[in-house]
């Protein structure tokens, strides 16, 4: 028997077990209004993350007991096969959702997937099953999960037809009709008062299957009724169901395909909205459907070969930087971005560029947008000016309403200011024996405290006798010369840059304590090296041998930073670079209050003291107590150090503290987050 794994449970929340959210929705006028309003400010977008489509499916319509409605039972049979069956059109406009060429999105908190390269083609209607319910034998109520069951046990039996699969990939549906009366349960709702149909999948012997629960609305109190009549309410919920099971197949085995995180699958934000639509010389009443092409719901959809319309006003065109100089190489870039009405790139289009006036040269980098709708140019000018362009999108004679405007400006050379340049030292200590170095760098920067270039730059000492060397005495592109300084006398010295090219003393500078260094005596040991020495010290918990007086890798007793010999010292100085910091890591929740069916998103980071992620450790997650469910007992760091958990309730009130764990290093971290969960309470 299939089984969701615990991620269903959470995102099913997120998943198509959710009736509340992905099943089809109860009828409600007063609701499909504010989803119309709200639709002027919240754009869906299917996106794809890689799952199956289904590339030829076969339909196979369940009849649960011998009272399913005559009406009902009768007509669907028709209905499925002029559906998807060949030359509909209906089929042929899913072909927008093919994902041949497409590169897959990774879902928050899911893993990458690699994509299918699958066509939507025709499908088949197989025929219709009346089964005598074997397990699930009741009949007032039935839940999700004796469907399942119930399913596999008529295939067992030999009742039902097996699964079978398209080149390795579902294909095989069940849309299971239910008699008046009886009552089906799913994720904490009933049929006909909280959703009136869902789509969900399985598998038998390994094979997985997808299937679609229809309850029957002619059940007194069934609130799935649109005023059309039954056979076009049940039309237009079997259709929404069956799209859905093509574009998004696995979703209960939190196997997205195409998916919009906020607003659900193809079907879901364009619920109850009706259409008549002729297939194969009969007319239906189908649901519209999302398309990506248009934003926007309708049926049938427009299909592969969908060509989106780019808006004028919802266009863009960009300079950056918007001011250079002139001096007929600096350039600017204008970036245009092709978009439709509901701010999507529009790809495949041939932009062009024009100045209106002035003497300035365009260049095109790219004339044709991308996938994201950009298409870019460079323009460059050796005349001070400021030059305005316009962008046409010349495969739909469309001109783009936003501007761009591009100041060249007089070519000067930035003034160093005496202020903000800068002279460092590093070490500020060195030893006094006429080989050990400092380096000073000298920066010349403007009063922005730009970088300055091409200045010459010279180092003179306050006094003393030390060695002052020029590395790169001309400052580069970002304003830096180097100089090295030696001394052989104990003494401290002062140091000053002088920018020559322009007459400007640097007002910083800089200091060096040239110290007394004491002997070099090597121990009688074999070389000290990293993990490998051969004398008889004790081994560090860094994996470093110690010897029993302090040398570093050439056997040489270390000075300190007054030139003093540490001899025997066994001090151990353990550096923290890249180890994880139980204080400073963090462990946060998104949503601090969840109320039904609802899920919270805590993150572990880990980082370093410094506030550097640290990647790769191994992270649990644990609750103080209380009875909601963690998504995962553990999880290895990504690149910035986070491992991300789904928190669901258990449906009764309660307050939850949750605690992280380094695992790798089995370190605890000192941060937690607390959830309070408001059972069954719907939060508004």
């Amino acid at each position: 028997v299939y089984m969701k794994n615990i991620l269903s449970a959470f995102l099913g929340g997120l998943l198509a077990i959710n009736s509340a959210i992905y099943g089809q929705k109860i009828y409600d006028p007063e609701a499909l209004t504010q989803s119309a309003a709200a639709s002027s400010g919240s754009t869906p977008h299917l996106v794809y993350y890689g799952g199956p489509v289904i590339q030829s499916i076969q339909v196979y319509s369940v009849l649960w007991g011998p009272h399913v409605n005559a009406t009902v039972a009768q007509n669907m049979p028709t209905f499925l096969a002029d559906l998807v069956g060949n030359s509909s059109v209906w089929m042929t406009g899913l072909q927008e959702y093919n994902t041949v060429g497409v590169t897959p999105s990774v879902y928050p908190g899911m893993p990458a997937e690699p994509g299918t390269s699958q066509t939507i083609g025709f499908g088949n209607y197989i025929g219709q099953y009346e089964i005598t319910p074997i397990t699930a034998t009741s009949t007032t109520t039935v839940s999700d999960g004796e469907i399942q069951a119930e399913l596999v046990a008529q295939i067992s039996a030999g009742h039902l037809p097996a699964p079978t699969l398209t080149s390795g990939y579902v294909e095989t549906i069940y849309i299971i009709e239910f008699p008046p009366n009886l009552s089906i349960t799913m994720g904490g709702s009933s049929s006909c008062t909280g959703f009136c149909a869902y789509h969900s999948d399985g598998s038998y012997q390994g094979t997985p299957f997808m299937y679609s629960v229809h309850p029957d609305f002619s059940t007194p109190g069934c609130q799935c009724s649109s005023g059309r009549g039954l056979l076009a309410d049940q039309q237009s919920v079997h259709s929404h169901e069956i799209a859905e099971s093509i574009t998004d197949p696995e979703v209960g085995n939190n196997d997205l395909s195409w998916y919009d995180e906020a607003n659900g699958e193809i079907g879901d934000r364009c619920a109850w909205q009706l259409e008549p639509v002729t297939l194969n010389g009969n007319t239906y009443i189908l649901q519209k459907l999302w398309c990506n092409a248009t934003n926007g719901c309708q049926v049938p959809l427009p299909g592969a070969n969908a060509s989106p319309t780019v808006s004028a006003s919802t266009s863009t065109v960009v300079a950056s930087p918007t001011s250079v100089t002139a001096d007929g190489t600096s350039t600017s870039t204008i970036t245009v971005t092709l978009k439709t009405s509901g701010g999507v790139g529009v790809s495949g289009k041939t932009v062009t560029l024009a100045a209106s006036g002035g003497s300035s040269t365009i260049t095109t980098v790219s004339g044709t947008t991308n996938s994201s709708g950009v298409a870019t140019f460079n323009v460059k000018d050796s005349t001070a000016q400021t030059v305005t362009y316009t962008a046409t999108d010349t495969t739909d004679s469309i001109v783009v309403a936003q501007t761009a405007a591009v100041t060249f400006t007089t070519l000067a050379s930035p003034s160093v200011s005496a202020s903000t340049s800068t002279v460092v030292a590093s070490p500020t200590s060195v030893a006094a024996n006429g080989a050990s170095t400092s380096t000073i760098t000298v920066t010349l920067k403007t009063s922005g405290g730009v970088g300055v270039s091409g200045k010459t730059v010279t180092l003179t000492a306050s006094g003393g006798s030390s060695k002052i060397t020029t590395v790169s005495g001309t400052t580069n592109v970002s304003g830096v010369a180097t100089f090295t300084v030696t001394d052989s006398v104990t003494q401290t010295v002062t140091y000053t840059a002088r920018d020559t090219t322009d007459g400007i003393t640097v007002s910083q500078k800089a200091s060096v304590t040239f110290t007394k260094a004491r002997g070099s005596s090597r121990f009688s040991g074999t070389e000290h090296k990293h993990g490998s020495s051969r004398h008889s010290g004790a081994e560090n918990k860094r994996g470093f041998s110690k010897p029993s007086d302090t040398a570093n890798s050439d056997g040489i007793n270390v000075a300190d930073s007054n030139g003093i010999d540490k001899g025997s010292s066994t001090e151990n100085v353990f550096d923290d670079t890249g180890k994880v910091s139980s204080d400073h890591s963090t462990v946060q929740a998104n949503r601090h209050i969840v109320g039904k069916d609802g899920y919270s998103e805590v993150t572990v980071q880990l980082l370093t003291k410094a506030g550097e992620p640290v990647s790769g450790k191994q992270v649990s997650l644990s609750a103080d107590g209380g009875n909601s469910a963690i998504s995962y007992s553990s999880a290895v760091s990504d690149e910035n150090g986070r491992v991300v958990f789904y928190i669901k309730g258990s449906g009764n009130p309660e307050t939850v503290v949750y605690t992280a764990h380094n695992v790798t290093d089995n370190i605890p971290l000192h941060a937690s987050a607390k959830v309070i969960f408001k059972g069954n309470m719907v939060l508004q």
